[in-house]
């Protein structure tokens, strides 16, 4: 079974930490809340969401 989790189930500040623990506990994929990334206007900032997902991308994650 392939599981996944809200980013928006932790802080910001603790995103690096949850990465890491949320890969440990068998997590495969992080669903992304464009807001919780970038608060205003996020489609307006895709540069930022990409370093978000390459992020992600690192630590053997996808963002379904």
């Amino acid at each position: 079974m392939k599981l996944s989790i809200s980013n928006i189930a932790w802080d910001a500040i603790n995103d690096a930490e949850m990465l890491e623990t949320i890969a440990e506990f068998g997590f495969r994929g992080i669903e992304i809340a464009p807001t919780r990334i970038i608060e205003d206007n996020p489609y307006d900032h895709l540069a930022q969401a990409r370093t978000f997902y390459e992020t992600v991308n690192a630590k053997g994650l996808c963002v379904p």
